[in-house]
């Protein structure tokens, strides 16, 4: 399969390596005579470019590299780097599909990581809020760079919700603020999915929708 773009620059579909509210290929490309491998996220027009107006203004080894963004009449593709690796839900399910989990020092080194890319983003001017931290969203690179992905609902301000920011995010990863009557969010809600991803990889368990029930679960002894 190939995708031709307004530039008449071609990329080669390999594989397609994921699919949600987009549809994810690894590709490669030629410009230039160099060579690259990269990812194409193909989504709707406005997504795209509102991720496109993301990643091109933000530079950090722990955040995708954009390259170049796609749009024809109905959809759009966001070019840029191609991570190689797992994600952090795959990561943990090769430990307990072992009956183990990972040992606490990766983790710990992941949790160090995610704070650094979550630091970078939280002081940009305005502040860049990610809305979506958990497992599936984090990727260990084969040289053991951790890189957050998948910025299409990436906020650059704090607000309320209304008509452009819809509902996002998962359940068991969503502040407490964002399950509120009239939701808002913050730099402040990606500190919760930080700690709930973290919590899920030290537990093996899946965060409950409200973290404050496991404090108290695990209080009366009713979490491992």
């Amino acid at each position: 399969m190939i995708c031709q773009i307004p530039s008449r620059q071609q990329y080669q579909i390999v594989r397609q390596v994921g699919e949600g509210s987009a549809v994810v290929y690894q590709a490669r490309t030629d410009e230039a005579g160099l060579p690259r491998t990269v990812a194409l996220k193909v989504t709707t027009i406005g997504r795209a470019l509102h991720e496109a107006r993301i990643l091109s203004s933000l530079q950090h080894p722990s955040i995708p590299r954009f390259y170049d963004l796609v749009v024809d009449d109905t959809e759009a593709c966001v070019v840029m780097e191609f991570i190689e690796g797992e994600t952090l839900s795959q990561y943990l399910d090769s430990y307990l599909a072992q009956g183990d989990l990972p040992p606490v020092q990766q983790v710990l080194g992941i949790g160090i990581q995610l704070c650094a890319v979550l630091d970078y983003l939280h002081t940009q001017q305005p502040a860049l809020t990610f809305r979506d931290v958990k497992p599936e969203n984090v990727m260990l690179s084969a040289d053991g760079r951790l890189v957050l992905i998948d910025y299409d609902i990436a906020c650059a301000h704090v607000a309320t919700w209304d008509t452009d920011f819809p509902a996002a995010g998962t359940p068991g990863y969503i502040a407490p603020e964002l399950l509120a009557e009239i939701p808002s969010f913050s730099p402040l809600s990606d500190v919760y999915g930080l700690g709930a991803t973290l919590y899920h990889l030290l537990t093996g368990h899946r965060p409950p929708m409200d973290m404050r029930e496991a404090a108290q679960d695990r209080a009366f002894g009713r979490l491992p």
